[in-house]
This record gives structure tokens, sequence and C-alpha cells, in this order.
């Protein structure tokens, strides 16, 4: 059996206004990094989706798993390229661009080899 959620009674004493006062902050707060939260995931899911539009216009669908994962592999090692740089000559920019195209590739790996 699930309990109720807890809640607490609130007079109108200072103390109690105040904590009410933070509380409804805390919850503005919380619900404005949910939103950029959604907004950055929603930001990056669109890059995935247009380099995956972008590589299928170019080349065929994954003919078998094997080929699907010699691909991602070979997006996930130039990734790996990119990070094992030191910091002073990491390039953010081009890290980016490789983590989108494994998540492209990852994407297309599920269209093309998972869906039937």
């Amino acid at each position: 059996m699930a309990l109720p959620p807890f809640e607490l009674s609130f007079c109108d004493c200072p103390m109690c206004v105040a904590i009410r006062a933070d509380r409804t902050q805390e919850a503005q707060s919380a619900e404005v990094l949910r939103d950029e939260e959604a907004d950055w995931g929603v930001e990056i899911a669109a890059e995935a989706l247009n380099e995956l539009d972008r590589v299928s216009a170019l080349f065929s669908a994954f003919k078998s798993p094997h080929k699907g994962f010699a691909v991602l592999l070979e997006e996930v090692d130039e990734l790996w390229a990119e990070v094992k740089r030191s910091p002073t000559t990491q390039n953010m920019k081009q890290m980016r661009t490789e983590a989108v195209q494994v998540a492209a590739m990852a994407l297309r790996f599920i269209r093309d080899c998972c869906d039937e």
C-alpha cells in the first residue's frame, strides 16, 4: 500500500511564511531548469536527426547488423580520438560533431537493423 504524499501544514507565522516562499521559489527554479533541459534535449535530438537525414541521403541502409555496428564503431572511434587528445588541444566543436554522428548512427542502427 502506497503512502500518501507527505504534506506540511503551515500557519501564518513569519517562519512558515518564509518556508512557503522558499518552497515556491525552489519549485519555480526547478521548473525553469526542466524547461531548459527539455530545450537542450530537443536541440541535441534535432542535430542527430538532421545528421541522420544527411547521411541517409548519401548512403544506403545498413544491410546487416554487422555492417551497422561497424559504421557505429567507426564513429565511436572518431569520437574517442577527440576525447583522448590532451585538454589543451581538444576541439570541443569537433568532439560535439563526432558525438552527434554517434547518436545519428545509433538511430540509424535501430531503424535499419532492429525495426521490422
